[in-house]
């Protein structure tokens, strides 16, 4: 195996050092892009809850306060179990990459 100190270990170590480097800068763009997707489906679901409220007071539906509220929680479980996923996601990546 060769010495750090000699020229091909200080090659190897300069090596390791731009491939880490590099899949920082890919592991922040990637985390990057999940968050602006994130963002993106959040602001879908609250359209997506808007156009159902819309479409049910064309119907003539009333809505009460109950149902409002159990269509507010479907919605937020949904919010939240994309944000789990993200996360842990996120944390396996984390994980691997500080390993």
């Amino acid at each position: 195996m060769a010495d750090i100190d000699t020229p091909s270990g200080q090659a190897l170590t300069e090596f390791a050092e731009h491939l880490l480097q590099e899949l920082q800068v890919h592991f922040q763009a990637l985390t990057e892009t999940i968050t602006l997707k994130m963002e993106e489906m959040g602001n879908r679901i609250d359209d997506l809850q808007n156009n159902v409220t819309d479409l049910m007071v064309q119907a003539g539906i009333q809505n009460t306060d109950k149902e409002q509220m159990v269509t507010s929680i479907f919605f937020l479980i949904l919010c939240f179990q994309r944000s789990l996923f993200v996360f842990f996601f996120l944390k396996m990546t984390t994980y691997l990459f500080t390993a």
